[in-house]
C-alpha cells in the first residue's frame, strides 16, 4: 500500500510535536528567597618539608624551675652596726680623741654621777661622770679612726656617730630622752 507523500509527511510532523511535548520538562520556578554566600575554603599552605642534615640536632630539654618568694626585710633606721673588736687590740699609744660638754636628758641637765659611755660598735670605749650643771670630765678615747656614739646612764644620746683622730679634741652638747 502506497501511502500518500503528503499524508506521510503530515504524520510524522505530528508525531514529532507529541514527542517534543512529552519531553518537555516543566518551566523552572523562579526562587522567591535570596540564596546565601557560600562560604569558600581558603587553599592550603604549603608546609615545608624537612631538610635532611648530616649531624644530628640537640634538641634542648626543659627543666623545671621553681621560682621561690624572697623575704624582703624592712628598711631600718637603725645604723650599720660596726664589727666587734678587740678595743684592748687597738689601743693606740698616740693621744686621744678627747669629748667634753654638757648631757641633758628631756632638755634637762642630766643629774650629778650620770655615767657618760663612749661606745664603739656597741662596746664602751670610755667613760666620763657628770658633775655639776650637767657637765662632765673629759672622755678620753684612745683607739683612733672609729665611729663612737654616745649614752647618757642606760639612754641612747641622739648625737650621730663622730669618728675618733688622734689627738683631737671635741665639744659636745648630747641629749637623751626617756619615753
Amino acid at each position: 500500500m502506497r501511502v500518500n507523500k503528503q499524508y506521510g509527511l503530515a504524520i510524522f510532523l505530528a508525531l514529532a510535536v507529541m514527542l517534543v511535548v512529552a519531553c518537555r520538562s516543566a518551566p523552572t520556578p523562579v526562587p522567591t528567597e535570596v540564596p546565601t554566600a557560600v562560604p569558600t575554603v581558603a587553599a592550603p599552605t604549603n608546609t615545608p618539608e624537612p631538610t635532611a642534615t648530616t649531624a644530628p640536632t640537640n634538641t634542648p630539654v626543659p627543666t623545671a624551675t621553681i621560682a621561690l618568694p624572697t623575704n624582703t626585710p624592712e628598711p631600718t633606721l637603725a645604723p650599720t652596726p660596726v664589727p666587734t673588736i678587740d678595743l684592748e687590740a687597738a689601743k693606740s699609744d698616740q693621744p686621744p680623741h678627747v669629748f667634753v660638754g654638757t648631757a641633758k636628758i628631756n632638755g634637762v641637765a642630766a643629774p650629778r654621777g650620770t655615767i657618760i659611755s663612749a661606745l664603739i660598735g656597741g662596746q664602751i670605749a670610755a667613760t666620763g661622770l657628770v658633775e655639776d650643771a650637767g657637765k662632765f670630765t673629759a672622755i678620753k678615747v684612745e683607739i683612733p679612726g672609729y665611729p663612737v656614739t654616745f649614752q647618757i646612764g642606760d639612754l641612747d644620746a641622739s648625737q650621730p656617730p663622730i669618728t675618733t683622730v688622734i689627738g683631737e679634741a671635741t665639744v659636745l652638747d648630747l641629749n637623751a630622752s626617756r619615753n
